[in-house]
């Protein structure tokens, strides 16, 4: 569970806490919260509006085109290079697919492949 999803549950189990006894004083005492904490919540989200609401928004910075993801995928499980290779292979073949190792690693990390298995050789970190 995200870190946002699990502040928009405690926010909305304080509220409800609240409205169920009728009694805010009780209610931020009870969760351990500041009544002031508890007015600045509700003004700027209420209780309404947490429960429509995303946890948060889409980043499109971070998102690959899936023909850049399979091939990074493919090259790592068929040849087990680290994510700096498959950045250097990519700079070098394939110029309009520009991404930075760290994307690499992300991608890998996000579909469970960031560990090479035991059998795969050590290579030697050269830089180009």
């Amino acid at each position: 569970m995200l870190k946002a999803e699990r502040n928009i549950k405690r926010m909305l189990r304080v509220f409800r806490y609240a409205k169920e006894k009728g009694n805010i004083n009780k209610a931020c005492r009870q969760f351990g919260i500041p009544k002031s904490l508890y007015y600045v919540w509700y003004e700027k989200y209420g209780e309404a509006s947490l429960t429509k609401k995303k946890p948060c928004p889409a980043n499109l910075k971070l998102w690959i085109y899936p023909e850049i993801e399979e091939k990074i995928l493919n090259l790592r499980k068929i040849y087990h290079p680290e994510p700096n290779r498959i950045f250097w292979y990519m700079q070098r073949y394939h110029r309009e697919m520009s991404i930075s190792a760290s994307t690499v690693y992300r991608i890998s990390k996000h579909h469970g492949i960031n560990r090479l298995p035991k059998n795969a050789k050590k290579t030697h970190n050269t830089d180009p």
